[in-house]
């Protein structure tokens, strides 16, 4: 499973434009965050992500991996996306649960 850093936004304003530019749409589902938990980030809002499309047909997600700097992923294939969020959070709560279990 290959995570591929496609671009780097530094600030809400890069951001904002890189939405406008790719005329983002949030419809192509949710991933678990255990699915993309190498990605570093300081920030922990939710058990799962949007996956956005972008113009070239590209699932991608935006992580804001530090202050104010924000990077855009490439979904792979291999990552399961659901339809829902609250499939995605399910997927988490199962996967926290088993590992902390395991422990």
């Amino acid at each position: 499973m290959e995570w591929k850093r496609i671009r780097v936004l530094n600030g809400y304003t890069a951001k904002a434009r890189y939405y406008n530019d790719q005329k983002l749409r949030y419809s192509a589902g949710y991933i678990s965050r255990f699915d993309c938990e190498h990605i570093g980030t300081p920030y922990f809002s939710s058990p799962s992500i949007g996956v956005a499309t972008i113009k070239s047909g590209l699932r991608v997600i935006i992580m804001e991996t530090k202050h104010r700097r924000f990077e855009v992923f490439c979904v792979p294939n291999s990552v399961k996306i659901f339809k829902f969020q609250r499939e995605a959070d399910d997927a988490f709560t199962m996967e926290y649960k088993k590992r902390k279990s395991a422990a």
